[in-house]
């Protein structure tokens, strides 16, 4: 009888055990519980043999984010901990999402602005320690606010980029690289072109970066969603911003009233 052996690989040479099943037709199941999100190669062998086409390519997606660490008082979560909200509470709350992202390769996230009130932050935050009453304020934390103001190592900073803040049905995808050290946006509204905002984050002093959303609730309702995002997400956007600035060019010309034909601009 033929032996069917498996390992899976990561893109740092990490060797993870691989359950073998013999369904008793010939064909075997293979299930592996990775160490990480991101590039694997899973390499098959019988009688010591890799089968064709091994080594298999494995793209493992990370769990959902979902806000793990909320603040004491205030906050209100649905079901699946994936939508945080906050009502006439005179104060700052905060949720912190898990897992943390990861330090091997980039991570993609969006959040979805359902009722603004007074305003939320976006952004991260290192470590897996309890924040004070104002996380926005911890030495870890990077964030976009609802004004025209960015906060850098929980300090703030007005204008970076042009950064003139939030406004309700806005939903910014986020993209961590630790490679680059960078946290990078962007962000689309209707009849305006693509705009995409970047801080240099730098590794985390402790532990790793979390999603961070504060919520600052000084009057109204405020509702923020936690959604999934891919790459496919940011080179949509990409190519929106591409669209649109071509149409705005093609305007320009028509506006000058030159004939315009077939072909680049």
């Amino acid at each position: 009888a033929a032996a069917a052996a498996a390992a899976a690989e990561d893109e740092d040479n990490l060797t993870v055990a691989v359950k073998i099943e013999d369904m008793g037709d010939g064909s075997y199941r293979c299930s592996f519980s990775p160490l990480d999100s991101g590039p694997h190669d899973l390499h098959v062998y019988v009688n010591g043999d890799p089968i064709q086409c091994s080594p298999f390519f494995v793209d493992v997606l990370p769990p959902p984010l979902k806000f793990e660490r909320i603040s004491e008082q205030g906050v209100l979560l649905n079901g699946w901990r994936t939508e945080i909200a906050q009502e006439g509470v005179s104060q700052y709350c905060y949720g912190i999402c898990a897992p943390a992202l990861s330090q091997s390769h980039p991570s993609m996230w969006r959040c979805k602005i359902h009722e603004w009130g007074s305003g939320a932050f976006f952004g991260v935050i290192g470590g897996d320690h309890v924040p004070g009453d104002k996380p926005h304020r911890d030495e870890n934390a990077f964030l976009w606010m609802d004004n025209d103001k960015v906060i850098m190592a929980g300090q703030e900073r007005r204008f970076m980029d042009g950064w003139e803040g939030f406004q309700v049905g806005d939903a910014p995808v986020f993209k961590y690289d630790p490679a680059k050290e960078r946290l990078s946006m962007q962000l689309h509204r209707e009849e305006e072109t693509i705009k995409t905002f970047s801080l240099p984050i730098g590794a985390p002093t402790r532990g790793a970066f979390r999603v961070l959303v504060v919520i600052k609730c000084f009057s109204g309702k405020t509702r923020v969603e936690l959604l999934e995002a891919a790459p496919a997400d940011w080179n949509k956007l990409a190519e929106i911003a591409h669209k649109s600035k071509k149409a705005k060019r093609l305007q320009r010309v028509a506006d000058a009233g030159v004939a315009v034909t077939s072909g680049v601009l």
